[in-house]
């Protein structure tokens, strides 16, 4: 699966689209895990601000858990590493890479957000983000 993120900006900084396309595979469902202790996020290749942007929707969304930064021991956690697999000024694509250390490692698909115009921002990491979150089989 791989999921592409766009985003057009022409004349103003107001206008322009941001888009986001999804293609799951059939069977795809989050499934919590009710034995997780807390989440340990890793992030090596990544800018502070997109790291910033993972760790806050993470966080979000794994409530009441504690997100740990790696490396950070902690019995039952779920590991979660993001992949960037390109970066330039205006593309960014990478993966979510997850496991847990009783079980098999598992690896979402490739999510790409690029800007026809300008550098990616704030806002394109945290879309970006968003679609890492919506593709992934995270069980959160």
């Amino acid at each position: 699966m791989r999921v592409s993120i766009s985003r057009k900006v022409t004349g103003s900084k107001t206008a322009g689209f941001l888009c986001l396309t999804l293609q799951a595979e059939a069977g795809q469902t989050a499934n919590r895990a009710a034995d997780i202790a807390a989440v340990v996020l890793s992030c090596p290749t990544a800018s502070d601000a997109l790291r910033a942007a993972l760790a806050s929707e993470i966080t979000r969304r794994a409530d009441p858990l504690p997100v740990l930064s790696a490396p950070a021991p902690q019995k039952n956690a779920l590991h979660v590493t993001l992949d960037v697999t390109r970066k330039t000024d205006d593309i960014l694509e990478g993966r979510l890479i997850w496991w847990r250390a009783d079980r098999a490692r598992h690896t979402g698909p490739l999510v790409e957000v690029s800007s026809m115009d300008t550098p990616l921002n704030a806002q394109a990491l945290h879309g970006f983000v968003r679609g890492l979150m919506q593709v992934s089989d995270l069980p959160l």
